[in-house]
């Protein structure tokens, strides 16, 4: 006999022990405040990067290097989530369980952009400091990206955030009935 909703899992967070869950919480900050520092000194080195014989610096206006900081905070922070869930649904299998499998659904719908865009952020971030701060030497003056790159690094913050809501949205059902 099939039960009524068995498609249709309620929201069980009483599977993470309560040690594994205060843990899962203490590497979150961790790691957020790691990769934000890792981000943050891949900036600056890159901003190294362009002294010219004049010993001249690229220097970020005080609205940039805000602006910098927060769309790290924001990606550090998404990545250590990312993290962070394969430590709490990570547990031994047994086979052929049917929460297995959502909760390895829940894993690889996680961590499905974070590696290809980190390697897309790198390349272009160090191609753009390479050529404006070594190819062009003080291009960084002349050609100011900031007001065009602003609205596409604002869109992408959405984009993380609902690529990784949408499988636990899909196991908790947060938002409406489906």
């Amino acid at each position: 006999m099939v039960k009524k909703d068995f498609l249709h899992i309620k929201p069980d967070l009483s599977e993470i022990p309560r040690f594994r869950l205060f843990t899962g919480i203490v590497f979150w900050v961790f790691y957020s405040i790691t990769i934000y520092f890792f981000l943050v000194v891949f900036r600056e080195s890159i901003r190294l990067l362009s002294i010219t014989p004049d010993n001249d610096v690229w220097i970020l206006s005080n609205e940039e290097e805000s602006f910098y900081n927060f769309f790290f905070a924001f990606l550090a922070v998404h990545f250590s989530q990312s993290i962070v869930l394969v430590y709490w649904f990570k547990t031994p299998k047994q086979f052929l369980k049917k929460s297995v499998f959502r909760k390895q659904r829940i894993l690889n719908n996680q961590t499905f952009l974070n590696l290809p865009f980190i390697s897309w952020f790198i390349k272009l971030g160090f191609l753009y400091g390479l050529f404006f701060g070594n190819v062009l030497q003080k291009g960084y003056y002349h050609i100011n990206l900031y007001p065009n790159i602003l609205s596409i690094l604002l869109l992408l913050i959405p984009v993380l955030i609902m690529q990784g809501f949408l499988e636990l949205n899909n196991r908790f059902k947060f938002i409406g009935k489906a």
